[in-house]
């Protein structure tokens, strides 16, 4: 029992040791140098929250719909300016306007029901209820033209938006600017700093804040 009480210890220790050991030791940097390494390491601990609630979505582990939160501010010059993403943006629009031009031939009351739903003449169940049956006619009437049409439209959409984030945070990180988080819902964001990269990166920067502190409480 002795014998395996020390082993534990020593295991601890070493453990310890091996994680101080991993991270730099900044005693010999300046104020400024601590500073610089400080906003360094956040914007690394930034990019790593985004980057690794994008893989999620990119996974289909969780849905897109987050990113579109952004502000289109944001968003719209990337949709405008980026050749890339112009092209997922268009393949969406295209697949769009198909499945519109679709229902409005063959489906006409869906636009109606749209315009009720807008103008607030109609409840918001009862026109969920009324929309499901539209469309439920429409994939049996049309079994094989009305599902491929709106899987093309699903299926654009979410590569749009998937190349949206992705392409945005990796000229965030050329410009070496903090991406904004806010869209990401607060579970979500407490679940992406429980990853061990996240708590690596925020360790140290503890350790770099902590310096900080000694060497402004000393000058």
């Amino acid at each position: 029992m002795k014998k395996n009480i020390i082993i534990l210890i020593t295991f601890i220790f070493i453990s310890c040791g091996s994680q101080k050991n991993a991270i730099s030791d900044y005693s010999n940097y300046s104020i400024n140098e601590l500073n610089n390494k400080k906003t360094s390491l956040e914007l690394k601990l930034n990019y790593e929250l985004v980057n690794h609630y994008l893989e999620q979505i990119e996974r289909d582990d969780i849905r897109h719909m987050a990113l579109t939160k952004i502000d289109r501010g944001i968003i719209n010059p990337y949709w405008e300016n980026d050749s890339e993403l112009k092209n997922y943006y268009n393949k969406w629009k295209n697949a769009a306007s198909k499945v519109a031009d679709f229902e409005e031939k063959f489906a006409p009351e869906l636009n109606e029901l749209h315009t009720q739903f807008k103008k607030k003449k109609i409840e918001k169940d009862e026109y969920f209820r009324l929309n499901r049956e539209s469309r439920a006619k429409l994939r049996k009437q049309y079994p094989y033209e009305y599902p491929k049409l709106s899987e093309d439209h699903i299926s654009s959409l979410k590569t749009m938006w998937k190349q949206t984030g992705r392409i945005m945070l990796e000229d965030y990180k050329k410009q070496e600017k903090l991406f904004p988080t806010y869209w990401i819902p607060k579970n979500d964001r407490e679940i992406s700093k429980k990853t061990k990269k996240y708590k690596t990166i925020n360790q140290e920067l503890l350790f770099i804040e902590n310096e900080l502190n000694r060497k402004k409480s000393t000058t």
